[in-house]
């Protein structure tokens, strides 16, 4: 039992950051009516979000080895979580794109940080199955995340994403 849970904790990591990726998709249209900016500034908020997640999985494997993995990890999510703040409660741009870049950074971190841990520290029976649901909390929630956030989108008419 212990095995599953940490399995499903260690993998959270990199469900929310593909989650994070995914969501703003189809909610481009609402981040540009929110920011009474065009569909092409708000393009911006993806390109910052996917820039940020390729810098930060340079030196990652140099700031687990400074740091520790696990304080890693725990800094990571929380900077996915805290960034998030921008995104949610300001009405400038500019903050909102600064939150989209520091939450890519924490992706970045988490991307091969989660598969990692999940790799060393899954028991020896379950470490087939800690390789492939690192790979499914990648690719999930690109497939589904878009057709939810959409829906959630336009169900529930958000002000901004």
């Amino acid at each position: 039992m212990d095995g599953v849970l940490l399995l499903l904790g260690l993998s959270s990591g990199l469900l929310l950051a593909s989650w994070s990726l995914a969501w703003s998709i189809p909610m481009l249209p609402y981040i540009a009516g929110a920011y009474s900016t065009s569909l092409d500034h708000a393009i911006w908020s993806l390109t910052f979000y996917l820039l940020a997640w390729a810098l930060a999985v340079v030196p990652a494997t140099w700031l687990y080895q400074c740091f520790g993995e696990l304080r890693m990890f725990q800094i990571s999510l929380i900077l996915l979580m805290v960034a998030t703040l921008p995104d949610v409660f300001s009405d400038h741009f500019g903050l909102f794109l600064g939150g989209r870049f520091l939450q890519g950074m924490a992706a970045g971190f988490l991307t091969p940080l989660t598969r990692r841990l999940l790799i060393r520290y899954a028991p020896p029976r379950w470490q087939k199955t800690a390789a492939d649901l690192s790979i499914f909390n990648l690719v999930l929630p690109l497939l589904a995340g878009p057709s939810l956030a959409g829906w959630i989108a336009y169900t529930w008419y958000l002000r901004a994403a």
